[in-house]
């Protein structure tokens, strides 16, 4: 067995002392060191709303997303 498998859970320690990792948690580790999260977060002021820029880019990512699925036509039938 490998350092990690696709089941999805831990598994357990092996002889060696080494967790065997499921996939997401890889993913999760993965991901979480990309982002450095030992600073102080940075806040977008507009008037009375106070928002992290973590959360205004997860806003628009979802505004360009339902954009897209408004404005991208459905596949249609060629037949007819």
């Amino acid at each position: 067995m490998g350092l990690w498998s696709l089941s999805g859970a831990i598994e357990g320690r092996d002889n060696q002392g080494t967790v065997a990792l499921g996939f997401g948690e890889v993913v999760a580790l993965l991901l979480a060191a990309l982002v450095n999260l030992n600073k102080r977060p940075y806040y977008i002021h507009w008037g009375v709303i106070q928002l992290s820029l973590a959360n205004a880019i997860v806003i628009v990512l979802m505004v360009l997303v339902f954009a897209a699925a408004v404005l991208v036509p459905f596949p249609r039938d060629r037949g007819e």
